[in-house]
């Protein structure tokens, strides 16, 4: 079976300049950092949405990563979701500590 990802983004920016360039810089990288295609990605941003982290209303921004991959597992999550962290800090200037990035193997979701 050919790994797919869908990926739900959630940031309390209420706008973003561009979404469209955003959301084709995301889904490049993410196909380059998860070693797939992007026809294997799905890809949903949600802007303005009310997101409080460590009581500070401060940019954050939120990323669930559903996928039916063994690439991702407990070793390389964590440096997934740091490098997803970085790349989110370089396109919308968001701190590292205000990106918070979940994994959900379906697999295992029924």
């Amino acid at each position: 079976m050919m790994p797919r990802f869908a990926i739900v983004m959630r940031t309390n920016i209420e706008k973003l300049d561009d979404k469209t360039t955003f959301l084709k810089n995301t889904s490049q990288y993410l196909s380059k950092r998860l070693e797939t295609e992007e026809k294997s990605l799905s890809l949903e941003l949600q802007t303005g949405v009310c997101i409080m982290r460590g009581g500070s209303m401060d940019k954050a921004f939120n990323i669930d990563i559903h996928h039916n991959t063994d690439s991702v597992d407990k070793v390389t999550k964590v440096q997934i979701a740091e490098d997803i962290a970085t790349f989110i800090n370089k396109e919308l200037n968001i701190n590292i500590d205000k990106t918070l990035v979940l994994f959900f193997d379906t697999r295992k979701c029924s």
